[in-house]
């Protein structure tokens, strides 16, 4: 990835969180997304360019108290622009990546409807297909039941009698918790997460 789409990320990430938001969980969802593209010493000036963006909304949210509404559709416009012009310089894969990633920074904390509005922006304007965008947001905030699909696989030590059709399922004996597998179609992406108290080594 460019350095300028790396920022536009960096800025898209602080524009999402809230500032009262838990901010050391929300800063390791954004650096263990730049340990998968970049180096050390990248990724803390990725970090730090984070850092200074998050501050700059903090500012602004304090800022606020007369404006509220101003201020969101500010917000609201500035990740119409930044989705925009990541649009055109990602590939459609590293799209469903970013989604991704973003979907599990609003999970660190209970997922509020600004955020989820703004994460419906960006999955829009990255043309991800509505029913990918369903599938790929069930799977990533619920570790309960989610509505069943053929895109999802169970693994775990039950019987699967209680995984609800079409979702495939595979019986482990071993297996302490559940490994839960999507399948994006149209990228062809896997994504697995793991539901436990165990560690789980791939």
């Amino acid at each position: 990835m460019s350095e300028e789409i790396l920022k536009a990320l960096m800025q898209l990430f602080a524009i999402i969180a809230r500032p009262e938001s838990n901010a050391t969980d929300r800063r390791s969802v954004v650096e263990s997304f730049l340990k998968r593209q970049l180096n050390q010493e990248l990724v803390e000036a990725y970090l730090e360019v984070y850092d200074n963006f998050y501050r700059k909304n903090i500012e602004e949210e304090e800022e606020k108290v007369t404006r509220k509404r101003s201020l969101l559709a500010r917000r609201s416009v500035r990740v119409l622009k930044i989705c925009t012009a990541i649009n055109e310089e990602l590939a459609q894969p590293q799209k469903v990546i970013v989604l991704f990633q973003l979907l599990e920074f609003v999970k660190t904390e209970e997922v509020t409807d600004q955020e989820m509005e703004f994460v419906t922006t960006v999955a829009d304007t990255f043309n991800i297909p509505q029913e990918e965008y369903e599938l790929i947001k069930n799977f990533v905030l619920s570790d309960r039941d989610i509505p069943g699909s053929e895109f999802y696989l169970y693994v775990d030590r039950t019987d699967g009698k209680k995984v609800k059709d079409p979702i495939k399922h595979i019986h482990r004996d071993n297996l302490i918790g559940q490994v839960r597998v999507i399948h994006v179609p149209s990228t062809n992406l896997y994504f697995v997460k793991y539901i436990g108290q165990s560690e789980m080594y791939m």
